[in-house]
């Protein structure tokens, strides 16, 4: 299990972040506002962890599969925290 924890945990974070990178790229190609933007970001890095993990282990049957989502659970959550903090002031310049 220590050997998936540190082989996968690189590819995972860069695969989070990239997908929330991309939702707000998308947010601003079509124009939407910065709470928009964040919430495309943040749609597009949390994906369906829980569903993985169940998955996992029941039709796969293999806990140490379950591994790997329970990484990528713990990193889209940090970084959807960590981009939540860095864009609150931009939000917050939008709002009325």
């Amino acid at each position: 299990m220590l050997d998936n924890l540190l082989g996968a945990t690189p590819a995972i974070y860069a695969l989070n972040v990239a997908a929330m990178a991309f939702g707000l790229l998308l947010g601003r190609t079509i124009g939407v506002g910065a709470r928009d933007a964040m919430t495309l970001a943040i749609e597009t890095g949390v994906q369906n962890v829980t569903l993985a993990i169940f998955l996992t282990l029941t039709v796969l049957d293999n806990l140490s599969l379950a591994v790997t989502q329970n990484i990528y659970g713990v990193v889209m959550i940090l970084n959807a925290t960590l981009l939540i903090r860095w864009w609150r002031r931009r939000i917050a310049a939008e709002a009325p």
